[in-house]
Formats: C-alpha cells, sequence, structure tokens
C-alpha cells in the first residue's frame, strides 16, 4: 500500500472534484500481466473509503501507459468539501505473480473540479478582464 501524508489542501481540492486519475506504467509481463489498485481516502470528518467501491481497476502491463480515472462519490466530496481536517491518499496495489518482475510506475495524479468549480473560474477570470479593460480606457 502506498500512502501519502495527511494533507489540508488535498481536502478542498478533493472536495472539489468529480474524479481522480492517475497514469501507471508496468513493462510487459510484470505482475503475472495483470495489475490492479485502489485508491481510498482517509479524513477524520468524511471517514476512510474506498472511492472506487473496492472495485480494483486494473490494467495489463504491456510495457505503455494506461490510465486509471475513478468517479468521485458526490456524498464523499460533500463530505470533504465540509472538512477542515486533512485529508490522506491510499493506494493499495495487487494483482498476479512473477518471481523477479514486480515492477510498476505511477505518475501524474490528476484531480478533475466540479463543473460549477469551472464556473467560478470563469466568472474570475472575466471580472479580472472587465477591471483590466476599465484601467486601459
Amino acid at each position: 500500500m502506498l500512502l501519502s501524508p495527511f494533507v489540508a489542501s488535498w481536502t478542498s481540492i478533493l472536495g472539489n472534484s468529480t474524479s481522480l486519475s492517475l497514469d501507471v506504467y508496468g513493462p510487459a509481463g510484470s505482475f503475472g500481466g495483470y495489475l490492479q489498485f485502489d485508491v481510498d481516502l482517509n479524513n477524520a470528518d468524511a471517514g476512510f473509503t474506498s472511492i472506487d467501491g473496492y472495485g480494483y481497476p486494473g490494467i495489463s502491463p504491456d510495457g505503455t501507459e494506461h490510465t486509471i480515472t475513478i468517479a468521485m462519490p458526490a456524498a464523499y466530496a460533500a463530505a470533504l468539501a465540509a472538512s477542515s481536517n486533512p485529508t490522506q491518499i491510499a493506494i493499495q496495489v495487487g494483482g498476479g505473480f512473477t518471481s523477479g518482475n514486480e515492477t510498476f510506475y505511477l505518475d501524474n495524479l490528476r484531480v478533475v473540479p466540479e463543473p460549477s468549480t469551472f464556473a467560478l473560474l470563469g466568472v474570475g477570470i472575466l471580472g479580472l478582464v472587465g477591471v483590466a479593460r476599465r484601467r486601459h480606457s
């Protein structure tokens, strides 16, 4: 299991998200040809949960990079959005077994913000453009 530290900023980022993605690379044949993950979040207010419901999405390690995307449960995101406590990310790794060939790499953990976050960002940018135009007039 890969455990992150508890981080306060992850609480607000994950609380305003609809999904979490990560890139996975495994050399061909690693883990007996099948590698699976479970992504869990831990927060004092929201509790400990597997955001994919212990579904263990997987890849076939084939020497290319794959992206795993897991939807953020709306109720858990809402609980995080209301929390002021830090959040921990835990990634459980499993799969097949090939003696001496259990290598994989994780990269580019991404969180997709909910649409209302994009809307607020757009309104903020428009406001800044308006202020800039007034200054130049």
